[in-house]
C-alpha cells in the first residue's frame, strides 16, 4: 500500500517536507516454514533490511470480507512538519498497534521469511452537509489522527490546508479517483501536545511542541521506522494496499508489505512483472540449446579424452625409450567419438527455476505468529499463508495494488513454456490446486496436459489417480515421461498396467523410467508375471521384465532363462542379461555363453562382458568411455581372460576395443599374447601402435628394440624358442 505524507503548508517549501511511499517485491519465503535445532544452526537477523531501510512497511491480513492493516511510516523531517494521509475503500476502524509483529515476520522470512477517542463532525449554518465530514477524531498513541469522508477533492484539499497540511499542486486527479470510488481517508499527524491539533483553522496556529526527551524519542522513532504503527480495519472484498496515493510525491520509495490470507494471493501488477522475467529467461535458454549442447559434447569428450589420457600416461603404461608418445588430442578425440553411446535423453526440461520467481510465500501455523496473533487477534489459532513483498515503486508505476487468489492466476501458466515453474507453486498448495490440475490434464494443449502431470507428483488425493492413468497414455511423450515421475513417488497399483504397456515406448527414457518405477514398487507376488513376460515376443518388453525382476526378484530368474537372453541378437537385451548376472554373482553361467558377447559392436557390451567373465561382480564394472577398465576396488579374478579368448577384441573394428584386447594380453604376459600384440604394430592407429610397443616392452623386458613392426618381429624369431615373461600380472 502506498500511503502520502503531508507537511504543513507555510514550511512546504523546505527539504524533506513530503514523503512518498514504496513497496517491496517477493524478497525472501519458502512454500514450507523452516525449522532450526538448537546448536546446529546460527542466524543473524538484519534490522535493517525489513525495519529501518523501507519509507513505509506494512501487514495486511484479509479474511471473511474485511482487511486489517497494520502501517507504519518513516519520515526524516522535523515533528511539526510530519503529515499522512491514508486513502481506505470503506469506513474504518483505527488503532494503535505494535512493532512486535513486523520484527517476528521479519524474523521469519529473513530465516527462510488504550486511547481516548472524539466523535463528530462540522455542519455548515444551514443544515447542508459539508463538502468534508469528519467522522471521527481522536488520539492513537504518538498520532491525532481524523477519519474524512469528503464529495470533492476541492473540498478535501481546502480542509487539509485549514487544518496545517499542504498538498503539491496538480495531483487533484489521484484524490479525485479514490473520491469517486467511495473511499475515506485517514489524516493522520504527531501529537505534539495533549490537545486536539485538528481544531485548528489556520497554518500558522501550530500546536505547543512536546518537551525536549520526549520530541527527541519521537524523531529517532519516525527516522528509524520504529514509531509504533497504526492498526487499519475496513471491509473489502478484496484485500488492497492504497500506493497510487504516494504518486503526489512525485518521488520513489521503497515499501515492504507482509500479506496474510486464508487462501494464497498475488498481486496482479507484480505478478506479471515476475512472469515477464521468467519468461524472458526461458526464452534466451530455449535460444542458446544448440550452442549448450555443443559445450556439453565438447565438456564431455574433454572429460573422457583427460581420462584416458591419464591411463595411457601412468607409470608402466606407455614407455617409449624416454620419447613422447606420437599421438595427439586429434587422435584421442577419434577415439572417444568413435565409442558407442546411449541415446540422450529429450524430454527432461533442463531448464531451471524455482517456484520464488513467480511467487514467494510461507505457510505459517499459529506457533510462528505469537506476537503477530497479539496485534491481530484474528489471527489467531488458524494457519495462514503469508507472502513478502518488497519493491520500490517510481511515480509512475504507482497503483493501488489489490491482491487476487493466486491459484487462478497461476492456472493459465501451465500451457506456456514456463508451466513447470507455474506446476511447482500449485503443486505446494496441497488439494486446492487439484481441481486446476485436472482440468489441465484433460486439455487439447500438450504442454499443458505435461505441466499438469508434474503438479501430481507430492498430491496425495486420490483424485489424482484417474487423470494420471490417462496421462500415461498420453500421445504426448513428454505427458507420458512427467506422469511416471508422479506415478513413481505417490504410488497406486492402477499404475501397474499403463506402466507396463510403456515397455513398448518408442522413446528409451520413457520405457526405463517405466521400468524402474514398477521395480521399485510390485510385490514379490508378481514375480510370476513377469516371469512369463520374459517370453514375451517384443523385445522391449522382454528387457523391462528382466530389469524389473532383477531388482523385484532376481533369484527366481533361471539361468536357462539368461543365457537364452545372452544368445537373442539385441544388444540391448543382452546388455540387460549382463547386468542381471552382474547383481547376481551368479557363477553357474557357462563361460561359453559369454565368450560370443566380446564379439558385439557395443562398446558397453563388451566391457560388462569382460567384467563379468574376470570379475563376476556389477560393482567393479569399468566406465564405457575408458579403453581399460578401471579398478574400483581391488580386482577379483574370477576367471582371467585367455589370450585366445581375448583374440577378437585385438581384431575389434574399434581402436578402444582393440586397446582392451591390448591390456588382456599384457596381463596374460605369455607367448599367445605376443603372437596377437605383434599384429597391432602395424595397427591403422597410433595410439594402438604405441600401446602394442610398450606391451611388447613390458612383457618381453626388451627396452631397447626399436619402435617398429620389423625389429620386433626379429626380435620375437630369435626369442620364441626360449621365451620367458619378465612377468605376469596376478
Amino acid at each position: 500500500m502506498r500511503l502520502a505524507l503531508f507537511i504543513p503548508a507555510h514550511r512546504w517549501l523546505a527539504s524533506r517536507r513530503f514523503l512518498c511511499a514504496g513497496m517491496l517485491w517477493l524478497l525472501s519465503g519458502f512454500a514450507i516454514p523452516p525449522t532450526f535445532a538448537d546448536g546446529c544452526f546460527v542466524y543473524k537477523w538484519d534490522e535493517r533490511a525489513d525495519i529501518q531501510e523501507p519509507t513505509q512497511k506494512a501487514i495486511l491480513l484479509h479474511d471473511a470480507g474485511r482487511e486489517d492493516l497494520l502501517l507504519q511510516v518513516k519520515y526524516t523531517g522535523p515533528l511539526e512538519e510530519f503529515g499522512w494521509l491514508i486513502p481506505v475503500p470503506a469506513r474504518p476502524t483505527v488503532g494503535p498497534g505494535s512493532m512486535a509483529a513486523f520484527y517476528e515476520l521479519s524474523q521469519l522470512t529473513q530465516r527462510h521469511a488504550s486511547f481516548q477517542s472524539r466523535t463528530g463532525g462540522e455542519t455548515k449554518v444551514d443544515g447542508t452537509k459539508p463538502a468534508v465530514e469528519v467522522i471521527e477524531i481522536k488520539t492513537v498513541g504518538a498520532y491525532e489522527i481524523a477519519v474524512l469522508s469528503a464529495r470533492d477533492a476541492d473540498g478535501l484539499a481546502q480542509w487539509l490546508r485549514s487544518h496545517g497540511y499542504a498538498i503539491p499542486h496538480g495531483n487533484g486527479e489521484i484524490i479525485a479517483d479514490y473520491l469517486r470510488k467511495g473511499w475515506y481517508f485517514i489524516a493522520a499527524r504527531i501529537r505534539l501536545d495533549r490537545g486536539i491539533a485538528f481544531t485548528a483553522s489556520q497554518p500558522s496556529q501550530l500546536p505547543a511542541l512536546p518537551p525536549a526527551p520526549n520530541r527527541k524519542t519521537l524523531r529517532r522513532e519516525l527516522t528509524q521506522g520504529e514509531l509504533h504503527p497504526l492498526l487499519i480495519s475496513f471491509d473489502t472484498p478484496q484485500c488492497v494496499f492504497p500506493l497510487r496515493i504516494s504518486a503526489v510525491g512525485g518521488k520513489p520509495s521503497e515499501i515492504s508489505l507482509y500479506v496474510l490470507s486464508a487462501a494464497p494471493l498475488l498481486n496482479s501488477f507484480l505478478f506479471h512483472e515476475a512472469r515477464a522475467q521468467l519468461r524472458q529467461r526461458r526464452a534466451e535458454w530455449d535460444e542458446g540449446g544448440a550452442q549448450r549442447e555443443k559445450y556439453r559434447q565438447t565438456s564431455v569428450e574433454n572429460s573422457q579424452i583427460l581420462q584416458i589420457n591419464d591411463l595411457l600416461r601412468r607409470p608402466g603404461s606407455i614407455v617409449l625409450n624416454g620419447n613422447r608418445p606420437r599421438w595427439s588430442v586429434a587422435d584421442l578425440r577419434a577415439l572417444v567419438r568413435e565409442q558407442y553411446r546411449p541415446p540422450r535423453s529429450s524430454l527432461e526440461d533442463e531448464f531451471f527455476s524455482t517456484p520464488n520467481e513467480l511467487l514467494v510465500y510461507q505457510r505459517l501455523a499459529p506457533v510462528h505468529i505469537v506476537q503477530t496473533a497479539q496485534c491481530l487477534p484474528r489471527l489467531q489459532g488458524k494457519s495462514w499463508y503469508l507472502t513478502k513483498l518488497t519493491r520500490t515503486f517510481a511515480p509512475e508505476e504507482m497503483q493501488d495494488l489489490v491482491f487476487v487468489p493466486a491459484i487462478p492466476a497461476l492456472a493459465p501458466l501451465l500451457s506456456e513454456s514456463i508451466g513447470k515453474t507455474a506446476a511447482q507453486v500449485l503443486d505446494s498448495f496441497g488439494s486446492d490446486s487439484l481441481p486446476s490440475f485436472i482440468a489441465a490434464s484433460q486439455s487439447h494443449d500438450e504442454t499443458e496436459r505435461a505441466n499438469a502431470a508434474c503438479g501430481f507428483i507430492t498430491l496425495t488425493n486420490q483424485q489424482r489417480v484417474e487423470p494420471l492413468v490417462k496421462l500415461l497414455q498420453d500421445t504426448a511423450p513428454r505427458a507420458r515421461w512427467q506422469a511416471i515421475q508422479a506415478a513413481a513417488v505417490q504410488w497406486d497399483p492402477r499404475f501397474t498396467q499403463p506402466l507396463i504397456a510403456l515397455f513398448q515406448d518408442p522413446y528409451p527414457e520413457i520405457r526405463s523410467a517405466a521400468t524402474w518405477a514398477l521395480a521399485n514398487h510390485e510385490h514379490r507376488k508378481r514375480t510370476s508375471w513377469y516371469r512369463q513376460l520374459l517370453k514375451h515376443p517384443d523385445v522391449q518388453v522382454r528387457i523391462g521384465a528382466l530389469k524389473v525382476l532383477s531388482v523385484l526378484h532376481r533369484e527366481s530368474i533361471p539361468d536357462k532363462t539368461l543365457i537364452e537372453l545372452l544368445n537373442d541378437p539385441n544388444d540391448d537385451l543382452r546388455l540387460a542379461a549382463l547386468e542381471a548376472i552382474s547383481r547376481l554373482q551368479r557363477k553357474t553361467i557357462p563361460r561359453s555363453a559369454l565368450l560370443p558377447l566380446l564379439g558385439s559392436p557395443r562398446t558397453d557390451v563388451i566391457y560388462l562382458t569382460k567384467v563379468v567373465i574376470e570379475n563376476g561382480e556389477l560393482d567393479s564394472r569399468p566406465q564405457p568411455t575408458a579403453p581399460f577398465p578401471l579398478k574400483t576396488a581391488p580386482e577379483r579374478h574370477f576367471q582371467r581372460l585367455a589370450s585366445a579368448e581375448a583374440a577378437p577384441l585385438t581384431t575389434h573394428r574399434l581402436a578402444c576395443i582393440r586397446l582392451l584386447g591390448l591390456r588382456a594380453l599384457e596381463k596374460n604376459a605369455d607367448a599367445p599374447a605376443i603372437e596377437l600384440v605383434l599384429p597391432r604394430l602395424k595397427d591403422s592407429h597410433v595410439i594402438v601402435r604405441d600401446r602394442a610397443h610398450t606391451v611388447m616392452q613390458s612383457i618381453t623386458g626388451a627396452r631397447d628394440v626399436r619402435a617398429s613392426p620389423k625389429a620386433w618381429e626379429n626380435w620375437w624369431s630369435k626369442h620364441r624358442a626360449n621365451f620367458r615373461p619378465s612377468h605376469a600380472e596376478p
